[in-house]
């Protein structure tokens, strides 16, 4: 006699072959009782509900990814360039990707550059990878970026401008290359990496000095020091004396702008460049005196200086670049070697104080505006060799009494002496000096 277990089990297999014909149990297994309409409907409407829920949350998932980036990586189309010729500056990033990696290659151009401002605010990324190729990462490209940490630099000479991951505060993963050529001013503040450097002296690369973090009133920069880099000591009002060590090459761009304080400068005989704003609006100091390697000075380097009384320029120094002691109200006096071959645009503007200025017979052209508004200027010597004289060069040297203007110049622009009232020009015959002096009404000698 059947039990009920083969009973059971010989039940089941004729419902497993017969897929929707009801079977009848065999007699002597108790039938369990049906579930009504009503319940299988619940059942259903259960089971719909719980497979749109399931279906909402997916797509929530996809909308999230797609618009929020999480978790993904950058694809060749989040970036837009502008190309010139075989290579390409990236000038926007559009993805939304929290990764991401700069590309080598886009458009089938060459990758060089990270453009001004082209990642400013991108909120979203933690991670960034730069390539080989890009050697240039311009103005605050990447500032602002608050969730990014981790930053891969490449190893070659590559330059980060000004600002470039300035207030990333989340960024304290980095290394910087020792091939790096330039960190510009400013390019890492407000980041926990800067903020978390120990020593005084924050140095990268080969040698180049980014930061100078301490409060002391005089400093001697490190001996293994060869380039002070963009703004290190910029603002600065506790400083007022700097000992630079020989074998320091360059004072980059706004390296002591704004140290009001600073009254004593040492500088080497190892550094050939100062940059631009290098000693801007150091108001209190008096005297400098620049080496003889001294080749290269750029615009603005001595910008409103008004304590500054003397200068003397070294025979290397080929050109006096634009508004370079702009402001200088206290200088009394300039000596300009021979050897310097122009002065540049408003290089002596405003410099109230300045007696007497000997321009050498290197020199060929006198910039626009360089002497103008000299308002204590009572003699010019111009030396055989110059031959122009651009305009407004001496515009407003209301106290200007003579001016030696020789055979060789061949130009002199329009308001070149322009309420110079006091003026007498003292030239050759037949030069253009007394050409120009008929022809506005001057007041000239013949020498």
């Amino acid at each position: 006699m059947e039990d009920d277990k083969d009973i059971f089990k010989k039940y089941t297999e004729q419902v497993a072959e017969t897929e929707l014909t009801e079977v009848e149990p065999p007699k002597g297994l108790r039938q369990r009782p049906q579930p009504s309409k009503a319940s299988l409907r619940k059942k259903r409407k259960r089971r719909i509900i719980g497979l749109i829920a399931l279906a909402v949350i997916a797509l929530i998932v996809v909308v999230s990814v797609i618009l929020g980036g999480k978790n993904t990586v950058s694809t060749d189309k989040d970036f837009k360039i502008s190309a010139s010729g075989s290579t390409a500056t990236i000038v926007m990033f559009t993805g939304k990707a929290e990764i991401v990696n700069i590309p080598e290659k886009l458009e089938g151009c060459t990758v060089v550059a990270i453009g001004k401002g082209a990642f400013m605010n991108c909120k979203r990324i933690t991670e960034v990878t730069i390539p080989v190729t890009v050697k240039l990462i311009g103005e605050n490209a990447f500032e602002n970026c608050i969730k990014l940490t981790k930053l891969t630099l490449p190893n070659n000479s590559i330059v980060i401008s000004a600002g470039a991951f300035a207030g990333c505060t989340g960024l304290n993963n980095l290394s910087i290359p020792y091939s790096i050529k330039s960190v510009g001013y400013d390019a890492f503040a407000k980041t926990p990496w800067l903020d978390t450097q120990s020593k005084d002296f924050v140095v990268v690369g080969n040698n180049l000095l980014i930061k100078y973090k301490g409060s002391a009133a005089s400093v001697t920069v490190p001996k293994t020091v060869t380039k002070i880099g963009d703004g290190a000591f910029s603002h600065n009002t506790k400083l007022t004396k700097v000992v630079i060590p020989n074998g320091v090459a360059t004072i980059s761009d706004s390296a002591f702008f704004g140290c009001t304080a600073l009254k004593n400068v040492s500088i080497p005989n190892s550094v050939y460049v100062i940059g631009k704003w290098a000693f801007g609006k150091c108001t209190a100091l008096t005297a400098i005196n620049l080496p003889k390697s001294l080749t290269i000075m750029k615009s603005y380097a001595f910008y409103g200086c008004t304590g500054l009384k003397t200068i003397t320029i070294p025979r290397g120094l080929i050109r006096i670049d634009d508004y370079s002691f702009e402001n200088c109200t206290a200088l009394k006096t300039a000596h300009i070697p021979n050897g310097v071959t122009n002065i540049g645009r408003f290089s002596f503007y405003g410099c109230t104080k300045l007696g007497n200025i000997v321009i050498p017979s290197t020199m060929t052209n006198i910039g626009y505006c360089s002497f103008s508004n000299c308002t204590g200027l009572l003699k010019a010597q111009l030396q055989a060799g110059v031959k122009l004289i651009d305009v407004s060069a001496f515009s407003g040297c209301v106290n200007l009494k003579t001016i030696t203007v020789p055979k060789s110049v061949k130009g002199i622009g329009t308001d070149a002496f322009k309420n110079c009232k006091k003026l007498i020009i003292s030239c050759p015959e037949n030069s253009y000096a007394e050409k120009y002096a008929n022809k506005f009404g001057l007041t000239y000698g013949l020498s």
